[in-house]
């Protein structure tokens, strides 16, 4: 599997996470919660482990771009 499968697996288990009623990151909408959550996934996984600390600054980064193309 290449990347984007594996992105693509893990969008699809947030997403499913959404549908149940779990709690989930809804950047930029309910529509795409996935894709922040999927990419830091794959990011631990694969690349190297993250901490609490490359969490938040992963996430900070994510919000800030999106308030930039809103």
């Amino acid at each position: 599997m290449n990347v984007i499968d594996w992105i693509n697996m893990f969008a699809l288990a947030v997403s499913e996470e959404n549908a149940a009623g779990g709690r989930v990151v809804t950047a930029p909408t309910n529509g795409a919660c996935g894709i922040i959550p999927a990419v830091l996934a794959y990011y631990d996984k694969f690349r190297r482990p993250v901490n609490a600390n490359s969490i938040a600054r992963y996430l900070l980064s994510a919000g800030r771009l999106a308030c930039c193309t809103r």
